[in-house]
């Protein structure tokens, strides 16, 4: 097998390399995005990635007797730089080349495609005019890519989980389909808040709120940081950037929501959850991430360590998917949400045995090289 350097000239080849794959990921998961017309989508995400800056691509091809080589194998990276400020810094390294796997990188179906993953990689590595140590962000990895053995030979190491989970059974505008247990807290579809364990209350956040939800939130960024200091720190501008980020939630109310807890005799917050209804209306020739539709994403859910183990997490979960629902009311075929998704570390002790034990299952996970350690928090 040889690689060389992606050309304008091996679009039609990796498109349909690409869309092919799309289809055999489709059937191992059917969460995974594969539309009507997955050939043209192909084409279009090639036509996209070609705008990128900084961005370098290869392919790799098999020798055949009497023909042509043939080509079996896609990747492309590009450079991602951020400013000082960008909050994205509490988690990725401040310069690092990045791929999307499932939208930059492609395998035939009888290639193996770790084997063929860890040789692109080298290629790409060497057009690029980065220094080989150079910090590494691979994201969107799904589960059925078989790229894991992989990633981990090189380096890398996974640091989110990208977990969905579909209605289960279909939603229901007055209130949230849970049938996995009798003890299920009850929601009123009205603003969606589940009945919260004895001496506790959920409901809506106010204004007055925002400084308490703004120490709550970094709070959780300190959590992250010290269950995985090589993958989570604190971020630039914590206090401001996340007031902003309140200030804009609390004007969008048809979009977002924002839910708090405390204790009836202490007005004092204890928890938060911050959600949005997001609608990707894709065509048949677009490739989504998500399953196309309306789907509700939780940003953030924090709990303070005080309030847990009581029942809190669950009620305030249930009471942030049915007011997602009360947001994008109906079924799945008619506007309503087919489900939700969130994001959470696979080190964090907490988040990765809850989300699983309420019915999320991996869609993609992130991979990271470099940038920092446990020891540093020098940026790259």
């Amino acid at each position: 097998m040889t690689t060389r350097p992606y050309t304008r000239a091996d679009q039609a080849a990796v498109a349909a390399l690409r869309a092919d794959q799309y289809r055999r990921w489709h059937a191992v998961d059917p969460r995974l995005s594969y539309p009507a017309q997955a050939l043209r989508a192909a084409e279009r995400s090639l036509d996209e990635d070609g705008y990128l800056d900084e961005t370098w691509a290869a392919v790799a091809e098999r020798a055949q007797p009497d023909a042509a080589p043939q080509l079996v194998g896609y990747l492309r990276a590009w450079w991602r730089h951020f400013g000082e400020l960008d909050a994205q810094l509490m988690w990725l390294p401040q310069r690092h080349l990045t791929c999307e796997v499932f939208f930059q990188f492609a395998a035939a179906a009888d290639e193996e495609p770790g084997a063929l993953f860890t040789t692109l990689f080298a290629a790409v590595q060497a057009l690029t005019p980065a220094p080989a140590d150079e910090p590494w962000a691979v994201s969107l990895v799904p589960p059925g890519a078989g790229l894991d053995s992989a990633l981990a030979a090189l380096g890398f190491r996974a640091t989110s989980v990208f977990a969905y989970r579909p209605n289960d059974p279909p939603a229901a505008p007055a209130a949230l389909p849970l049938a996995e247990s009798s003890a299920t807290p009850t929601v009123h579809s009205a603003e969606g808040i589940g009945q919260p364990p004895p001496g506790w209350t959920i409901r809506p956040a106010t204004r007055a709120d925002s400084p308490a939800i703004v120490a709550l939130y970094a709070d959780l960024c300190a959590y992250h940081a010290r269950n995985d200091p090589y993958a989570d720190r604190l971020p630039p501008r914590l206090h401001e950037d996340f007031g902003y980020v309140i200030a804009t939630v609390q004007a969008e109310p048809r979009r977002w929501v924002l839910l708090v807890a405390h204790r009836h005799d202490d007005p004092t917050l204890q928890a938060f959850t911050l959600a949005s209804v997001d609608r990707d209306d894709g065509g048949p020739a677009v490739i989504t991430q998500l399953p196309p539709g309306t789907v509700g994403f939780i940003h953030d859910f924090m709990i303070a360590e005080a309030a847990r183990r009581q029942g809190l997490g669950r009620a305030l979960w249930v009471a942030t998917v049915a007011a997602c629902h009360s947001r994008a009311p109906g079924s799945a075929t008619h506007g309503g949400m087919h489900g939700t998704w969130l994001i959470y570390r696979p080190t964090n002790p907490t988040g990765a045995h809850f989300w699983p034990a309420l019915g999320y299952r991996p869609l993609y996970t992130m991979w990271r090289r470099g940038g920092w350690t446990a020891d540093s928090a020098d940026m790259v």
